[in-house]
């Protein structure tokens, strides 16, 4: 309690002298605004930002156009997989005599067909 009280007498006494005294609390105001415009200048000329403005397309739009890339990737890795799958299919078709492996692989390959289609 005694310490708060001896800060607030010099709070007080602080107070009273800014009042007495306006033309030194203008002046030492004025040299402070002062010395920060002068290190404020000297930042600015002497040590430049690393945040330097960049002219490059932001991240979001590359993002996009990886996206964009990956999925025509995609489309076309699917339209070689049907164009296989037909083939096969095709094959099947035009053979005469199936056994029991080629009507599992038939069906393997429809199932492949209609997931592939449903992806599309």
């Amino acid at each position: 309690m005694n310490t708060i009280n001896i800060i607030l007498e010099r709070i007080k006494q602080f107070w009273k002298w800014l009042k007495e005294n306006p033309k030194k609390v203008y002046k030492y105001s004025i040299i402070i605004l002062v010395i920060s415009l002068f290190f404020f200048v000297l930042e600015v000329l002497f040590y430049k930002p690393k945040n330097i403005i960049d002219t490059s397309i932001p991240m979001i739009f590359n993002e996009s156009d990886n996206y964009i890339r990956n999925e025509k990737a995609k489309q076309e890795e699917m339209k070689i997989k049907l164009s296989e799958i037909k083939k096969e299919l095709d094959f099947f078709k035009n053979k005469k005599v199936l056994v029991k492996s080629d009507s599992i692989r038939i069906e393997y390959l429809l199932n492949q067909y209609k997931k592939i289609q449903d992806e599309k």
